[in-house]
């Protein structure tokens, strides 16, 4: 369990995947353009008369006026409506002439061709919508994560410069050096080369924009055509005019979304599910069959804005030659969530690197007191293998206790069987209350090898594991059992860890009055501690000692690692890996 710092740097925090791996991975993504995706542009196709009705209505000649000026009389409405009227017939004969079949105006109708190319565009959206369902929980954490592929060297400047691990472990942390390091990251955040800033906030754009594509009312507009006549599907133009300002305000601003934004778009919700991302040919694999499905949505996408001009479409439907597509926006406030979403970050490093530096001191007490080079694991983690790692929130604690139930506990018992049964005590309520304590630690020492052995392949916690490894699917209810089965577990080291310290701390006060010239009330020695195992007296009175320090040793490291046993947040998020999606 030593601290690697090369895999704890910012990078993997905010991307989980090494930059060495990530770009290695892009760059066989990217190395065949053939197999690269075609960026969706904006194409416009539409009409070309874009002026106001009274600014083209001043153009025109005394002989057309003086006609609108006869139909105005007659007709009972005023010349510019009339006018209006004249400019939505010409707009949707022009519409008629270069796509046809999309529009009636006659009778008023959108026409099934306009039905069957929204389904399309619907078939597009629900590819890309469970993506974007993960990355609505915290786009902030996305717009990060995204950076470390539209712009990695963000993460490499602020890694270089702010990182809490760069401080020596044995240099003392305080207010003073945490504000330098902030003040570092917000410089380097403040200072992004422009066209480092460029390229994000044009893949954030992006994304934003075919976010708000996922989110078009498709079910609402499909339900407004009914079909009068087998397979002819129309819509009236009033029912139209609810959701084509909607899909004009985001079609017509088509954005063009990169493959870096794309291939961060696929892994974030493997990295949000706890999955490890991994350099290989099943990451590889799967992210090139994402890239061809977004690359056939976007050609469909493509082909909808080359044939359905909206724009001119909804003044037809509006019936109103001024009507105008709105203008689209969205993550205007995009780099102040960015920057925001970098302080959280770096306070979670900051404590993960708290959490190490203490783990680091604690590794000599563990060296001078127990001759352990690094803290001890449970010889048996299912929960390490399954969906790319869970978190089990007693590691160091279970650690602890399963190498002292198998390495210490009998040279332990050895002694304190001896006192108890070898020994005279002046206070017999001594006997009693270490009897207890033992028959406690015991008690305890065998319930931690137990458990030990439920985490084997063959035992009730690992088998549950290894069983639902090998069926390589995760539902909810798989996921809800695990969850129970590592709470359960978490419980339980908790309790052996408190009644493991409580039979310490009974012991210690028992071998106090044993072995200490200063005696605390109600504690007392042995009347024959001078004579207890007879020629080996003194080396068993220096194993006494040597019993009683293993002991407020074990109790006094416990203490010390209980807090430490929580992960900090940094090292609780998701690392890549997901769900599929």
């Amino acid at each position: 369990m030593k601290t690697d710092r090369s895999k704890n740097s910012f990078d993997e925090l905010v991307a989980g995947i090494s930059s060495e791996e990530r770009k290695f991975l892009l760059a066989k993504l990217n190395k065949n353009r053939e197999d690269s995706i075609q960026i969706l542009q904006p194409l416009r196709s539409e009409p070309e008369d874009t002026g106001t009705v009274d600014v083209k209505f001043k153009s025109e000649s005394i002989i057309y006026k003086f006609i609108l000026w006869i139909r105005s009389f007659f007709m009972k409405k005023t010349m510019i409506e009339l006018y209006n009227d004249d400019l939505i017939a010409d707009l949707a004969s022009k519409i008629n002439k270069l796509h046809p079949g999309l529009l009636d105006y006659k009778h008023g109708f959108l026409q099934s061709l306009f039905y069957e190319k929204l389904k399309e565009l619907k078939s597009c959206a629900d590819f890309f919508k469970p993506y974007f369902s993960v990355v609505n929980d915290s786009p902030e954490n996305f717009y990060v994560f995204l950076s470390t592929f539209a712009a990695p060297e963000i993460t490499v400047q602020i890694n270089s410069e702010a990182d809490p691990y760069t401080i020596p472990f044995d240099r003392e942390p305080n207010a003073e050096l945490r504000a330098s390091l902030i003040r570092r990251m917000e410089v380097a955040l403040k200072n992004i080369e422009p066209d480092s800033r460029a390229r994000l906030y044009t893949s954030v754009r992006s994304l934003n924009w075919l976010q708000q594509f996922t989110q078009l009312p498709f079910l609402h507009f499909i339900a407004q055509f009914t079909a009068v006549i087998s397979d002819s599907y129309t819509c009236p133009f009033y029912n139209s005019r609810i959701d084509i300002p909607a899909f004009a305000r985001v079609l017509v601003d088509a954005q063009s979304v990169s493959n870096e934004a794309l291939e961060a778009l696929f892994l974030y919700p493997r990295r949000k599910s706890g999955e490890n991302i991994r350099l290989s040919d099943d990451t590889e694999k799967s992210m090139r069959e994402f890239l061809s499905k977004a690359a056939s949505s976007f050609s469909m996408i493509q082909m909808f804005i080359s044939t359905v001009p909206l724009g001119a479409i909804g003044r037809v439907v509006a019936d109103d030659y001024n009507w105008q597509v709105e203008q689209n926006g969205g993550a205007e406030d995009w780099f102040i969530k960015f920057r925001e979403e970098w302080k959280r970050i770096f306070d979670e490093r900051w404590e993960a690197w708290l959490r190490d530096r203490k783990k680091d001191q604690l590794s000599l007490v563990l060296k001078k007191e127990f001759g352990l080079d690094d803290f001890p694991e449970l010889p048996y983690r299912p929960w390490a293998a399954l969906w790319g790692g869970i978190t089990f929130r007693c590691e160091l604690t279970g650690g602890f206790l399963a190498w002292f139930a198998a390495f210490q506990y009998q040279k332990v018992m050895q002694v304190l069987n001896v006192i108890i049964l070898e020994g005279v005590f002046l206070n017999n309520e001594n006997r009693t209350e270490l009897s207890e304590a033992v028959n406690n630690f015991a008690d305890i020492n065998q319930k931690v090898s137990l458990f030990v052995d439920s985490l084997e392949a063959q035992g009730s916690i690992g088998s549950v594991f290894d069983k639902i490894d090998n069926e390589h699917s995760r539902t909810l209810k798989k996921q809800s059992l695990i969850d129970s089965v590592i709470l359960t577990a978490e419980s339980n080291v908790r309790d052996y860890e408190f009644r493991f310290c409580d039979a310490c701390r009974s012991m210690e006060r028992v071998f106090h009055g044993i072995l200490d010239e200063q005696k605390q009330k109600n504690y007392d020695t042995l009347q024959n501690l001078l004579t207890i195992k007879g020629r080996e007296n003194r080396e068993f009175r220096d194993k006494m000692a040597e019993t009683r320090d293993i002991l407020r040793n074990a109790r006094s490291l416990l203490a010390e690692i209980e807090p430490l046993d929580i992960p900090a947040k940094a090292e609780k998020l998701p690392v890549a890996g997901v769900a599929s999606v």
